[in-house]
């Protein structure tokens, strides 16, 4: 008898827990709807919890500070005095290249975005290159107030 109702339990469990899976992956399609890309903007202080949004969007994310935290990086152990931090950059110039050059390329990209889209802070997410949202770090938040708003919009449309 304990093991019937075990078993009926865990069926019961089971089935409650694929509904409760088709709910959430109806609830992700319909959160990213319409939205084909976000990109965020924040400091490396600033956790970004990407959600579903990365399988749903083409999703970037642009550290604002990363120029600085490179400039950091390449500073450690160099040299006090001018020359010789001069030949010791000369020396790692090529590893340097090789370890950084895609952080400071995605960075420019990132600072250059911002400019554009005339962001005033941080953290901002803007969705489909057109709308900002200011304060947000969870992209998961950001597409239910971006719904949010398309859904008023057309509500005062109406």
């Amino acid at each position: 008898m304990r093991k019937v109702l075990t078993m009926l339990l865990l069926a019961l469990a089971a089935g409650a827990g694929t509904g409760a899976h088709a709910q959430i992956i109806a609830s992700s399609q319909a959160r990213y709807q319409g939205i084909t890309h976000v990109e965020v903007f924040a400091n490396s202080a600033m956790p970004i919890r990407a959600g579903q949004a990365a399988q749903r969007t083409q999703l970037q994310i642009f550290r604002v500070d990363d120029v600085q935290l490179i400039e950091e990086e390449i500073n450690v152990g160099v040299p006090a005095s001018e020359a010789a931090a001069m030949a010791h950059l000369q020396r790692q110039e090529a590893a340097i290249r090789r370890k950084y050059q895609a952080r400071i390329q995605q960075a420019s990209t990132g600072m250059s975005r911002a400019i554009a889209y005339r962001l005033s802070r941080i953290p901002a997410v803007v969705i489909n290159q057109k709308f900002v949202l200011y304060g947000i770090t969870d992209i998961d938040a950001a597409a239910d107030l971006f719904q949010q708003r398309q859904a008023n919009l057309q509500g005062d449309g109406q």
